[in-house]
């Protein structure tokens, strides 16, 4: 899975192509990816303006005037731009293509279809995959607590979440044990 270092060199590298431009198509070859891609995404999308594009956790986000398009790269996605008519012909793990009235094109490839391509109508920070993160890493709300778990995050990951007892981390912290005593937490339930 790509790495969030990865994510937002990804974002730098396609903004200069893409960001304020207008999308004249977009084709969909696959919609079967983590989750189906919306079959009007390409309605919501043509003679839209591509207002900005920033990263959300692993989530690339492309701000519309009327709406937000969600992209995840899963597990084994990349993104590749071809500006001026110049892209090859898609090839069997190439699923999404966003033509610009340029003829820029952005083809997702994505060989295991664990990414997805989600539209929001709402603002971003709304959407339900998004809205219980914490802060991201370099803003000023990230603090040293939320690694110390001193400061509540909505993302109440499980990594930040300390152990049942010191030295041992029960594989089930969030559903309670049906066994008395757990032979994972040694708890009497």
């Amino acid at each position: 899975m790509p790495e969030l270092p990865e994510v937002e060199t990804t974002r730098r590298g396609i903004q200069p192509y893409m960001q304020g431009k207008t999308v004249a198509e977009v084709v969909v070859r696959q919609p079967k990816l983590r989750w189906p891609v919306s079959p009007d995404l390409a309605q919501q999308l043509a003679s839209s303006h591509i207002v900005y594009i920033h990263r959300r956790a692993k989530y690339l986000l492309f701000e519309f005037p009327h709406g937000v398009m969600l992209l995840h790269l899963g597990m084994s996605g990349s993104l590749r731009v071809y500006p001026n008519d110049s892209a090859p012909p898609p090839e069997k793990h190439d699923h999404i293509d966003i033509i610009t009235v340029d003829q820029t094109v952005l083809r997702l490839r994505d060989p295991r279809r664990f990414g997805s391509v989600l539209w929001f109508t709402g603002a971003a920070e709304q959407h339900p995959l998004l809205q219980h993160l914490g802060p991201e890493p370099l803003q000023e709300e990230f603090t040293s607590g939320y690694l110390k778990n001193e400061t509540p995050s909505p993302a109440d990951s499980a990594v930040a979440r300390p152990p049942p007892f010191a030295g041992h981390v029960c594989p089930h912290p969030a559903r309670p044990c049906r066994r008395s005593p757990c032979r994972f937490c040694q708890a009497e339930r």
